[in-house]
């Protein structure tokens, strides 16, 4: 039996790695996650943007309770973080979000004006 030559071998080890890495599909990229209570929101894949005006509706799952809320009254001014949670950051004293992209380059005068409400 004669040894593989070095392209044959190359070629055989980046076909299968290749196989192996088409086969294997991450458990937290689909479209939708469903929490403990049974809630189901939807997910944003892909690019987004915190300046879009208005801004874009998001999906969060407090129990079993699907709430919509612009992504401009969450913290990270993008929605849910990957595991569900999220905090919402409103602006004091009118308690209203901030306005989009507003907290994206977070300033003293910005960090002293939120009221931050976590839901983990």
């Amino acid at each position: 039996m004669q040894p593989l030559k070095l392209p044959v071998a190359g070629l055989l080890i980046t076909l299968l790695l290749g196989a192996c890495a088409q086969a294997e599909t991450p458990r937290n990229m689909s479209p939708t996650q469903t929490n403990e209570e049974g809630c189901t929101r939807k997910r944003s894949l892909g690019p987004q943007n915190a300046y879009a005006d208005p801004a874009p509706i998001k999906q969060a799952c407090v129990g079993p309770y699907l709430l919509e809320l612009p992504q401009n009254y969450f913290s990270n001014q993008m929605g849910t973080e990957h595991d569900g949670s999220f905090s919402l950051a409103l602006e004091y004293p009118a308690l209203q979000p901030f306005k989009p992209g507003e907290r994206m380059n977070l300033t003293v005068d910005v960090s002293i004006r939120t009221v931050r409400l976590s839901y983990m």
